[in-house]
Formats: C-alpha cells, sequence, structure tokens
C-alpha cells in the first residue's frame, strides 16, 4: 500500500502532501501544464487491493479533485485532522498537515473572491 510520498506520475509537479493517515491521501501540486494548484486524492490500498485506487498501467495514481469540491475536501480534513490526531504518524506531521491545509485554504477563498455589487445594479 503506497504512501501519499511514493505515488509521483509524471504529470504532477512541486507535490505537497496536505493528509495521508495511511487509506487515504491528499496532496497539492501543477497537474499538466495548469498554473493554478490543484488538489488530488486517493485511497491507498489494503492487502486484497495494495495498489489502492485509482491506478493507471499499474502504478498508483491520483485522482484530480473538481474545482467546485476543493474547498469542502480541505475543511473535511481538518475535521478528521481534530477529531482523530492519532490517525497521523506524528504531531509534527499533525501540525504540518494542518498548517498546509489551512495555506490551500487560503488560496482558494481568496481565488474565488469576487467583489460585491452594489445594491440596485
Amino acid at each position: 500500500m503506497p504512501s501519499a510520498a511514493e505515488v509521483r506520475p509524471e504529470k504532477w509537479t512541486g507535490l505537497t502532501v496536505l493528509f495521508d493517515n495511511g487509506e487515504y491521501s491528499v496532496i497539492s501540486g501543477f497537474y499538466e501544464d495548469d498554473t493554478r494548484r490543484a488538489l488530488g486524492e486517493r485511497w491507498n490500498g489494503n492487502g486484497s487491493n495494495p495498489l489502492g485506487f485509482p491506478t493507471g498501467r499499474g502504478y498508483p495514481v491520483w485522482h484530480v479533485i473538481p474545482r467546485f469540491l476543493e474547498i469542502a475536501i480541505l475543511h473535511a480534513l481538518l475535521d478528521e485532522l481534530a477529531i482523530h490526531p492519532d490517525l497521523v504518524p506524528s504531531p509534527d506531521s499533525l501540525q504540518r498537515y494542518r498548517m498546509a491545509i489551512l495555506g490551500e485554504l487560503g488560496v482558494r477563498h481568496q481565488e474565488r473572491a469576487l467583489p460585491i455589487p452594489e445594491r440596485g445594479a
């Protein structure tokens, strides 16, 4: 069962692991030629399915999370870390995951900020 750090497909660059509890992983990085960071996710597998899902050509790969789900997933990751802090390897990784997720949330909220239209306009 590959960890998030072990999944390095060619289409992603600049990866940051945001969450890896051994079963499920989320990363942030640049997918293909996009200039905006994307989120990727995967189920890491188990004894009967050691490569997890998704896979491509027999190798573990990342599923690109649709942009409209990114903020919801980032919030859910923070909730999961708050409820189950013992599922990550160490207090250092717990703090690192929290800070990385908060940074990604800040970027996405800033990107989605739109000017408030004037009343009557």
